[in-house]
């Protein structure tokens, strides 16, 4: 490969990785991303409980 060759793909090779830099998510904010998501599934959990607790209850209850 020739010298200018070399310098070219380099510079293709920085360019790149700065591209890749500026869109990289700061660690804090993958942080506090995972904590929500996290959070979103307790409360979904919590969510069907107590649908299947009111399920269960309204079937063991004696019908009118």
């Amino acid at each position: 490969m020739h010298h200018i060759q070399s310098t070219h793909v380099a510079a293709i090779l920085k360019l790149t990785a700065q591209q890749l830099e500026a869109v990289r998510t700061p660690p804090e904010i993958q942080k506090e991303y995972f904590e929500i998501l996290a959070l979103r599934e307790k409360i979904k959990l919590a969510t069907d409980q107590k649908k299947a607790r009111r399920q269960l209850l309204a079937r063991s209850l004696p019908r009118a």
